[in-house]
């Protein structure tokens, strides 16, 4: 009778884990389909801002070199402040296979980055657990993640492809260097070099995480001295946006140390696109410096989790060195919003690993922790889709306005409006890119 009771127990047990990981994988998924279908709907072969120099000049330059001069140029050129390799090299080989530059599919790659961030925190977060209770507390970090606050770095190509590959990349490194898997974590330092700069602050990070290792750790550092001798062959450090310091140690002296908490924070600039940001200016601060409290004073035992929040902050304060003396406001931009939104993430990945590890997963969903942070990042992610459809709606009308009347007075200044339509027509002349028609 015992035996019976123990076999029927066990079944249903069985079930009803099989229909929680099931109603944890649609939930999952929920915010991922809106993610992707709102996106998908509305990218448009229509350069941006920055994509014109970055992309159509790079091609332009390069479609008149030697293979060999081409590929030294490809690993050379400089936009800004950022060697941008791994962008690049996905705009060339685009440009190899299909013989013009199509918008819409660099967008599509670049986008798609944020499938492998999500799947980098999955491989990262409380691998010991059963799949059912990590797909519930994994619901969270879906919603979180998958949402259109950080829409300025989305259907745009040129950032696309650098600010989502360089974080997907490093978190890559310290999952990898986290299950002793040197080799891949070395692939991936490289990969994330060459997507952005702040791929080099893995680095330091890496270092840390072999410490206890010597061996291994002279193969890395080897291997990140290359890395580095690489990024900053022919790199040029007159080139950056600030117009008052004319070097990175300059910006680095004069930091602004309200900016990287705000950029921290800035999950939390609402409303997300109107004029008037004085709420934001102080609750984003606050946020970030909660957030910093926080990780200072967890004591999970993820050795990886908090290597991933290390690199979001060391991002925080490096981006706050260039772009601090642009004022507050610039830290609350929506293309900086995925590093708070990771951030936001790691919290809950600290309270879930200090709450949850060992709980059962009826304790986990009657749990109001639980249920707060569920209630809490569906909510949030609503309201970024529906404002972040609102801003693409906007910002494609106009530039399918631009674009048709050869105009580019929606999208920069007169200056800029000269330098596009140069490299626009240069495109044009080398049949590197054509005007679509809207």
């Amino acid at each position: 009778m015992s035996t019976l009771l123990d076999s029927s127990y066990k079944t249903r047990r069985t079930s009803m884990n099989r229909l929680i990981s099931i109603s944890g994988i649609v939930l999952i998924a929920i915010p991922v389909i809106a993610f992707y279908a709102i996106l998908f709907c509305n990218v448009l072969n229509i350069p941006f801002l920055d994509d014109y120099q970055a992309i159509l000049g790079l091609a332009n330059h390069a479609a008149g070199l030697s293979p060999w001069n081409k590929v030294g140029y490809l690993l050379t050129a400089q936009h800004n402040e950022y060697k941008l390799v791994f962008e690049h090299g996905i705009v060339w080989t685009e440009f190899l296979i299909l013989k013009r530059i199509d918008f819409r599919i660099l967008c599509v790659i670049g986008d798609l980055s944020v499938v492998l961030i999500g799947i980098a925190l999955w491989k990262m977060f409380l691998p010991s657990r059963d799949f059912a209770g990590r797909a519930m507390l994994f619901v969270p970090v879906a919603w979180l993640l998958f949402q259109l606050q950080y829409v300025e770095t989305l259907n745009w190509a040129m950032t696309s492809l650098q600010n989502l590959p360089v974080i997907a990349f490093s978190l890559l490194v310290i999952y990898f260097l986290d299950r002793d898997s040197l080799g891949l974590a070395i692939f991936f330092l490289i990969a994330a070099v060459a997507s952005s700069g702040n791929g080099l602050f893995v680095i330091p990070i890496g270092a840390w995480m072999l410490r206890r290792r010597s061996g291994w750790l002279v193969t890395w550092l080897v291997a990140s001295a290359a890395c580095i001798a690489i990024y900053f062959y022919h790199y040029n450090v007159g080139s950056l946006q600030s117009s008052t310091h004319r070097s990175i140690l300059g910006t680095v002296i004069h930091l602004n140390p309200i900016w990287p908490l705000s950029f921290i924070g800035n999950a939390a600039a609402f409303p997300l696109y109107g004029k008037d940001l004085g709420l934001s200016l102080l609750l984003c601060p606050l946020v970030g410096l909660s957030l910093c409290a926080l990780f200072v004073f967890n004591r999970s035992s993820s050795r990886a989790l908090h290597s991933c929040t290390l690199f979001l902050l060391l991002t925080a304060i490096g981006v706050g060195c260039m772009r601090s003396e642009f004022g507050l406001r610039q830290s609350l931009a929506s293309r900086y919003g995925i590093y708070s939104a990771l951030l936001l993430i790691c919290a809950w990945l600290f309270v879930s690993e200090r709450k949850f590890r060992e709980a059962d997963i009826s304790t986990i969903v009657r749990s109001r922790i639980w249920q707060t942070a569920v209630f809490s990042s569906i909510v949030f992610c609503v309201l970024m889709d529906v404002g972040g459809y609102h801003y693409l709606n906007v910002r494609n009308n106009e530039l399918k306005s631009g674009m048709n009347a050869y105009d580019r007075s929606k999208i920069g200044s007169a200056d800029f409006q000269k330098k596009a339509t140069v490299i626009l027509q240069e495109s044009q002349r080398r049949g590197i890119y054509q005007l679509p028609t809207y």
